[in-house]
């Protein structure tokens, strides 16, 4: 696809420069958006800030040089590329004076992309205290790397600067993260090894590790200071320390729990389960300073 992608591009260059192209200084134009919101591009004349005619442009500078059409009004209107030893490094496509669609290009090949588009994406609606899917204009960046085996697919323009994330290798989607409600990390092959899950019922983060598709172990974080912004916005704003946190580690054996640690208070409380899930014993443990030196503590408990 990149490479038929950019085969368009270089026939639309090609293209461009059969058509008849005035030749100009960097400093002989000047660039300069309207006052209309979103601000169209236009091109002018340094000496006189008259609009330029219609046509095909190539402006050269000590080092590099630029091929851009205007169309009318003034506004870019097609493609308007940068170039250094003959390299394209930077393409932008303009409709009418606004971005449609702009390119990264490293010795031939595409490195970034970007263009807005229409999707589906997660927001959450603080009345009914659930995320759910809605339709939004956004921004698409792609970002291709290791000779097209990686791609990193992200949705900007959010709340918070981005909607969504995805990573992938060779085809497989390997992490997804959609601030504020959940992280994924995939391996190789696609299967889940942690899942991070922000409870805005609970106001609690949640961690989950798995080892071929079966649950390990589950942390769960609690912090009274953290801000559960009702934006959908989670904001950590403490800083005193694990002494404030209520952190539960679980332990799971296949589908039953082994092993439970809450930290609350300065205290660890270890309980340990049988295979039949019963309860085998209960010790809590102080927990040492972030200050002090680490030690071996004798605990404190009964056994059941």
């Amino acid at each position: 696809m990149k490479s038929t992608l950019f085969t368009l591009i270089t026939l639309v260059c090609l293209q461009a420069l059969a058509q008849p192209v005035t030749e100009l200084k960097e400093a002989d134009v000047y660039f300069r958006p309207t006052l209309t919101i979103p601000g169209k591009l236009r091109v002018m004349y340094s000496a006189d800030s008259t609009l330029l005619p219609a046509g095909h442009y190539k402006t050269s500078g000590s080092n590099r040089y630029t091929l851009f059409q205007i169309g009318d009004s003034g506004y870019l209107n097609g493609s308007y590329k940068n170039f250094t030893d003959q390299a394209i490094y930077r393409e932008v496509v303009y409709i009418n004076g606004l971005v449609s669609r702009e390119y990264f290009i490293i010795n031939g090949t595409i490195h970034t992309e970007a263009f807005d588009s229409t999707v589906t994406v997660l927001l959450y609606d603080p009345e009914k205290n659930k995320w759910n899917p809605e339709l939004k204009s956004v921004r698409v960046e792609k970002e291709y790397g290791q000779k097209g085996r990686r791609l990193i697919l992200s949705f900007t323009k959010g709340p918070y600067n981005a909607y969504a994330r995805y990573k992938y290798v060779d085809g497989i989607l390997v992490s997804e993260m959609i601030p504020h409600y959940h992280e994924k990390k995939m391996d190789p092959s696609g299967n889940l090894y942690q899942l991070v899950q922000y409870n805005w019922t609970l106001k609690q983060i949640e961690t989950s590790e798995f080892e071929k598709g079966i649950l390990t172990t589950k942390t769960i974080l609690k912090n009274l200071s953290t801000v559960w912004d009702p934006k959908g916005i989670v904001h950590f704003t403490d800083d005193t320390g694990r002494f404030n946190d209520t952190v539960t580690y679980t332990y799971y054996d296949g589908k039953k729990i082994r092993k439970k640690e809450v930290e609350k208070k300065g205290k660890r409380t270890v309980t340990e389960y049988d295979k039949k899930g019963k309860i085998t014993c209960v010790n809590t443990y102080p927990l040492p300073s972030t200050e002090s030196e680490t030690f071996e503590v004798a605990p404190a408990g009964e056994k059941q």
